[in-house]
């Protein structure tokens, strides 16, 4: 069926999504605001208040990327050759590549 217009593509936001989206982004910059008060000693910190504007602004901007640091036993290196990766990986899937030399 080429050239027939079908359900593809993004669909149209709800309207009750489209109302939380202006609504996140309308409250961002009060959040911003406040959290400015509290750092600069203007306003009395509220530790609920804190986690939602941090909520809504993380909603409106994103996430921050997170840095995630892997590390062996001590803090060391994770030595770990190729084959033992396979083998690792074999296991824990429950399958057996017999195939493979190392």
């Amino acid at each position: 069926m080429c050239g027939v217009k079908g359900k593809s593509g993004r669909k149209p936001l709800s309207q009750h999504r489209q109302n939380t989206i202006q609504l996140i982004t309308e409250t961002s910059p009060k959040a911003a605001a406040y959290l400015r008060g509290v750092i600069t000693g203007d306003e009395e910190p509220n530790t609920a208040r804190i986690d939602a504007c941090k909520y809504i602004i993380n909603q409106d901007l994103g996430m921050p990327k997170q840095r995630q640091e892997l590390s062996g036993p001590d803090g060391g290196a994770i030595n770990l050759s190729w084959a033992e990766l396979v083998r690792g990986a074999s296991e824990r899937s429950g399958k057996t590549n017999d195939s493979n030399p190392l």
